[in-house]
């Protein structure tokens, strides 16, 4: 199993610089809370790398754009951005919805309830 996180920005210096600002400026209006979660407005959540280092679940984590680059042949419509993937085999499905992942509010959250949707020996 491997999870795939789809943030809900582009990639690029541009784009970055001004999601930083955006998440530091206007919070509440920014569009990507995986994101929020996971990354502060310089650097990656230092709860949340820790989480990331330690599991031995794969995961790929994905802009928007290069997610739409990497599966050109997926229904991308069925999916809400950000969103978390579960892929197995050829089989990729939503595990946390766009709606899940903005009822979340602090990074410890989505810890926990990634941790009860991925199995242990993974």
């Amino acid at each position: 199993m491997k999870l795939i996180f789809v943030y809900n920005v582009n990639s690029g210096l541009w784009n970055s610089a001004f999601g930083s600002a955006h998440k530091v400026l206007s919070p509440s209006t920014y569009k990507c809370n995986l994101c929020s979660l996971t990354y502060g407005a310089f650097k990656e959540n230092i709860i949340w790398k820790q989480f990331r280092e330690s599991t031995n679940v794969e995961m790929d984590f994905y802009h928007l754009n290069e997610f739409k680059k990497a599966f050109p042949k997926l229904n991308l419509d069925k999916f809400q951005f950000p969103v978390v993937l579960k892929s197995i085999g050829d089989k990729i499905e939503a595990l946390l919805t766009k709606k899940t992942l903005d009822d979340i509010k602090e990074v410890d959250e989505l810890i926990g309830v990634l941790r009860k949707n991925i199995p242990e020996n993974e």
